[in-house]
């Protein structure tokens, strides 16, 4: 099976016999500079959409109104781009119009020098018309031409400054940092709430998310973005990032770093998918229980049920041991104690079935419903093993000898 490398290569090689002049561009060639391997490989050509879309069999007219088809090939999907320059920004985050360019004018139009960088695979050979390979060897992530005149055109790159100077350990060019200090107050509303939460995923990718928390508020930025964390100490919630890492999904770091309900309306107001909502919303609802284990309080069992059953808890059970390390082996310890309970609760499976009350003349209904939900809590809290047992407390209860 041939690597996404050699497919681009081939791509390339194909447009290029065409009559096309075509590099890898952008991110994936500051990527290899770095010496960090990615299969996310964009071209930059000289073939109009139209042209890109009569030579590959399978393509997506994604972006075609900005000269970006998709090309899909073994399984891998590219963007491919037509070299442009970018006619005014009426909207702060869109051109109005875009015309045919020059492998520099397309260069010129990007964001930051280490993203205006083009690759020939060929001769293995790095296309540099604004700097960037210079400035990724000094470490330095800097705007192409004027910085204000960059952020305005497009918000969003304030955020990826952040993103991309807190990603790569990168020093903010002085004027550059100035221009985002400056403009910050414009982010909105040119900038969707949905692409907000896009940035903090894509900074969540990062080890370093708690580094790009600070720096969004060294840039002014963070009060427009989380203004629920105005006076709060930053440092440590930025250290606590950095203990998790991001394998643990951003909404149970959010939970388990912010724990603040506040940070619900936040993420409404982002139009986080449901499942992403949801998943802050368990986390938050658990660091009561994962703090009292903590403290050495033991808790509900059947709540440690509900917990180690959700389908999110292997996340939590990993962060919050990050997080508190006085939780030692004793959450593992709960797990293990509780397995059998706690597969039942993932199979929607009580230890006395509804078949064994109907035998013992329950009636499907409210009452049978109880008996069942008492049954298990109480298999649960004193370790009962048979239905035998499970029925015998039940017979005890009021409620069994009830209509």
């Amino acid at each position: 099976m041939r690597t996404a490398v050699e497919i681009a290569t081939d791509l390339l090689k194909r447009l290029r016999e065409a009559g096309h002049q075509t590099y890898f561009a952008g991110g994936w060639v500051r990527d290899y500079l770095l010496g960090i391997a990615s299969s996310d490989i964009d071209l930059s050509t000289a073939a109009s959409p139209d042209e890109v879309i009569a030579l590959f069999p399978k393509t997506i007219p994604v972006g075609k109104a900005f000269g970006v088809v998709i090309v899909v090939e073994e399984g891998h999907s590219f963007e491919v781009a037509s070299f442009r320059k970018d006619g005014l920004y009426l909207d702060g985050r869109h051109p109005s119009t875009i015309e045919r360019g020059t492998p520099e004018e397309d260069a010129e139009r990007r964001d930051f020098t280490i993203n205006g960088l083009f690759f020939d695979p060929e001769k293995e050979e790095v296309i540099d018309y604004v700097g960037g390979g210079e400035d990724l060897k000094k470490g330095v992530l800097r705007a192409i031409g004027d910085p204000k005149a960059r952020f305005r055109e497009d918000r969003l790159r304030m955020i990826r400054a952040a993103r991309f100077a807190s990603r790569f350990c990168l020093q903010i060019e002085p004027e550059t940092e100035k221009a985002v200090q400056e403009l910050a107050h414009t982010l909105f509303p040119a900038v969707a709430p949905e692409r907000i939460w896009q940035e903090w995923l894509k900074m969540g990718e990062s080890p370093l998310f708690g580094n790009a928390l600070l720096l969004l508020e060294r840039l002014n930025l963070l009060p427009h973005l989380l203004p629920e964390l105005q006076g709060r100490a930053l440092e440590p919630l930025g250290e606590n990032f950095n203990l998790l890492p991001p394998y643990i999904s951003l909404p149970i770091r959010w939970a388990l770093v912010f724990q603040d309900r506040a940070f619900e309306n936040r993420l409404l107001e982002l139009r986080v998918p449901k499942a992403e909502l949801k998943a802050f919303l368990f986390a938050l609802e658990q660091i009561p229980l994962l703090k009292a284990l903590a403290e050495g309080i033991e808790g509900d069992p059947v709540a440690w049920v509900e917990f180690f059953a959700h389908p999110h808890a292997e996340e939590l059970f990993h962060g919050a041991r990050l997080l508190y390390p006085s939780l030692g082996d004793s959450l593992a310890g709960k797990r293990e104690v509780l397995h059998e309970c706690i597969v039942r609760k993932k199979a929607k499976k009580s230890l006395l079935g509804a078949d064994r009350l109907l035998k013992e003349g329950i009636p499907p209904g409210k009452r049978m419903g109880s008996l069942l939900e008492e049954g298990e809590k109480r298999a649960i809290v004193k370790g009962l093993k048979t239905e035998d047992e499970v029925l015998d407390f039940l017979k005890s209860l009021p409620l069994w000898s009830e209509g």
